[in-house]
Order: C-alpha cells, then structure tokens, then sequence
C-alpha cells in the first residue's frame, strides 16, 4: 500500500447527508455506501458491513476464548444481554438485532443505551463494550479480511483524486453517544485519514478504567497493522487532525 501523506479527506456523513451530495453536480466525492441494504453498484463495499457474512467462523469474539463467528455484527449481537440470556448461536450464522426495531418499540421502559454484554465473567456496559468488542471486533475484519486491494484502491482515491464519503443506516459518529447505534462509517473514515489514535485510542483511554484500557490496548496491537502501512506509522498518523463529519 501506498505511505503517501493522503492529501484529501475520507468524510463521515449521514445517509441523508450523503443523498444530499449525490443530487449535487459539483460534487468530487467517491461514494462509500455499507449500508446492508445498500444499492448493487455500492456491493463492492459489502465486506465493510458488520453484518457481512464471511464464509467461516474467522473473527475472534472478544472475552470469549476458541470462539469464532461469521460477521461483525454477530458477535455484537451474541454476546449481548437480552432478558438476561446471549445468543451465542449468532456467531454462525445471519445475525439479527436484540431486540429488533419493532420490539424496541413495544416493549416499556426500554432504553438502548441501558445494554449489556457479557466479556468473559462479567457484564460490560454500552460505551465499554463498543471499545473491547466492537472496535477490535471491526479492526480484525479491516486487518486481516476486507480485501487489501480494496483499501488500496479507496486510499489511492484519496491520496490522487479527491475525498472519500462513507456512509451507511446510522448517523451517531460519536462513540461515546450511548443514545443511538454507533455508526460503522465514522470509524472508517478514521482509519482512512490516519486519525485512529487520536479519535479512539486517546478516547479509550480517557473513557476506560485502567485494566480494561490496557485491554483494549493490548487487543488492537496485532489490528493495525495494514493502516500503519498506509500512514507511516503511529507518529506520522497521530499529528493528523481527527477526521471530520461532513459540513464541520
């Protein structure tokens, strides 16, 4: 991969926001939709969905050791606390949320940011678990399973041609907002831009009591290495402004 400076921006936006650029003649944006629903020309960007199915059992779930499952969003969705019980049967097969919409919806009292997780022999809330499942969850995929020649070719956009827009279903780009799913996109536009450290792995340690940010550290040592690649390394990377939503 190219360890060129990127001179140009990889931009988080919303879906509506996005949309918005699209109707736009002017615009100079290369599109990146990874919604699972996503229109058949953006399919070229289906292994950046968590709820990509992978052929086998590949991903490491966090805090649950021999244990392997097929997508992101499996693992997410399986180790979460629902009425008190996980679904570990998730992990080999399609994954589907817990709750769905509709029972968000209908049952009283719910609150998203209220979820649990269960990490080896103890319960983890929301904003803990997005750093020692999700975030290394999503880092595995970007290390060692999305086709490398599709980093290349996004990083190649953005280091000769113009900025890059990646978008998806949800529109929280801030991982700390429990209020609201976590949007995928957000990071990738940080891994993208060379911004990691400064937009999860400085948060992290701020956020995270002292053992689980070591753990968090020491889960995403052996993660980065395709994206040291593309920006020259910790020092390089870290002295980039964090990555930016669009219109900010």
């Amino acid at each position: 991969m190219s360890s060129q400076t990127v001179p140009y921006r990889a931009i988080f936006a919303s879906r509506q926001e996005a949309l918005n650029t699209m109707l736009d003649d002017t615009s100079n944006y290369m599109m990146v939709d990874s919604f699972k629903g996503a229109p058949v020309n953006m399919r070229v960007f289906e292994s950046f969905n968590p709820f990509h199915l992978w052929p086998s059992p590949s991903i490491p779930v966090p805090g649950q050791p021999k244990r392997l499952a097929r997508s992101v969003e499996s693992v997410w969705q399986g180790v979460k606390l629902v009425d008190g019980i996980t679904d570990f049967n998730q992990f080999l097969g399609q994954p589907s949320k817990r709750p769905d919409d509709h029972e968000r919806r209908q049952l009283k009292g719910y609150c998203y940011a209220d979820s649990l997780f269960v990490y080896g022999d103890r319960l983890l809330d929301l904003l803990s678990a997005r750093f020692l499942i999700y975030l290394p969850t999503y880092l595995f995929i970007l290390e060692k399973l999305v086709p490398e020649a599709l980093l290349r070719e996004l990083n190649q956009h953005l280091t000769s041609v113009g900025p890059v827009l990646f978008y998806d279903w949800d529109a929280n780009q801030n991982i700390t907002d429990t209020s609201s799913s976590f949007s995928h996109s957000a990071l990738l536009a940080s891994w993208f831009n060379g911004t990691f450290e400064n937009d999860y792995w400085t948060l992290a340690h701020r956020v995270l009591q002292e053992n689980d940010w070591l753990t968090f550290d020491a889960s995403i040592k052996n993660l980065l290495n395709r994206y040291y690649a593309i920006h020259n390394g910790f020092q390089d990377a870290s002295r980039r402004q964090g990555s930016k939503s669009l219109g900010t």
